[in-house]
């Protein structure tokens, strides 16, 4: 079984510097079977569109399952750009269509998508936060059958920026949108619990 992790500098795993990175993937690879192989395609400051044309490459090759982070970066480009009330216009550029697209016309069994996480930014600049709950309400309603979506910010996984205490956002973040490498962990374990089900499912 393959499974490839593509995104930005989520999936890549910056830490402290673009010389050091510590990968939600190589946690992930301590809990998945050893018969699954984990292919981690992150790659610092990508947009969206950046992730697709990386994708129509990279899916030449078979992958059984994909993971897929994006859009922090398009996020982070239109800050300032539109009025508060233009929320929807804001975000309607950002598209994972011509993904979802890809992944249909491949041999590629599902996808799992997570939500744009929540961070510092978004807890101090109500505009930055609207924005992103209305990209990920976006994640969250478009179609694409073989889609799962893992909400990321879900209260339930105690992984959300905005509900953390101060002592977790020091255990979990490096700076205002990076997670520390116990935050890559934590990131690897939310993708374990929705990810081995499939796997299983497949084998």
């Amino acid at each position: 079984m393959k499974v490839l992790c593509i995104g930005d500098s989520l999936t890549a795993g910056y830490v402290d510097g673009y010389q050091n990175h510590a990968p939600y993937t190589d946690h992930l690879d301590r809990l998945l079977d050893h018969s699954v192989t984990l292919i981690n395609a992150g790659v610092d400051g990508e947009t969206v569109h950046e992730i697709q044309q990386r994708l129509r490459f990279l899916l030449q090759d078979h992958y059984d399952v994909v993971v897929l982070l994006g859009g922090t970066n398009d996020l982070g480009g239109i800050i300032g750009l539109f009025d508060p009330s233009e929320t929807d216009d804001a975000v309607s550029c950002i598209s994972f269509a011509g993904i979802y697209d890809l992944i249909m016309g491949s041999t590629t069994k599902a996808l799992i998508q997570m939500t744009v996480p929540f961070n510092a930014f978004d807890r101090l600049d109500p505009q930055s936060r609207e924005q992103k709950e209305a990209l990920n309400r976006r994640i969250q309603q478009a179609v694409c059958s073989k889609k799962m979506v893992l909400d990321i910010n879900d209260p339930a996984f105690g992984f959300n920026h905005l509900e953390m205490t101060e002592q977790a956002r020091d255990i979990y973040f490096q700076d205002s949108l990076h997670y520390t490498a116990k935050g890559y962990e934590r990131m690897a374990e939310c993708v374990f619990w929705v990810l081995s089900p499939i796997l299983a499912s497949l084998m």
